[in-house]
């Protein structure tokens, strides 16, 4: 794992311990909208490990004390994403980061690429792990 891969993982892992109800107070990642939207996140999560990807930080089996049949993912990071997976292809709409490691061009390297622009469901945002271990970001 890369250094920044390294640095992502300390800093979603720490959000796992506030995955809440939203009127819960220091919630910062609250419950997916339903059942099924939880049962698509984690279909979305597993495909992606079946197709290669390393989970760093899986957020599927969180239980909420008081709200244990609630439908909560904590924050997921998948890293060694390929632009084929299903988890890259489809918008999660879960607290998952996909993560796909470029070699020395970084960001320069990925759109030349097509690997973020293009993307079917339309660019949020997109994190990539250079081979250097340099952290690079981009939102639109």
């Amino acid at each position: 794992m890369t250094a920044a891969g390294a640095t992502l993982r300390q800093a979603a892992a720490r959000l796992l311990s506030q995955v809440n109800a939203g009127v819960e107070p220091h919630a910062d990642v609250g419950p997916l909208i339903s059942r099924d939207a939880k049962e698509r996140c984690e279909r979305l999560i597993q495909a992606g490990i079946d197709a290669g990807a390393q989970c760093l930080l899986d957020g599927r089996g969180v239980v909420v004390k008081g709200y244990e049949q609630g439908n909560f993912v904590g924050p997921t990071l998948l890293a060694k994403v390929k632009p084929h997976m299903e988890c890259y292809e489809e918008e999660i709409f879960g607290p998952v980061l996909s993560c796909l490691e470029v070699g020395g061009g970084g960001m320069t390297a990925c759109v030349k690429e097509g690997l973020c622009i293009g993307r079917p469901s339309g660019l949020l945002a997109c994190m990539l792990l250079c081979t250097s271990g340099q952290l690079t970001s981009r939102a639109s």
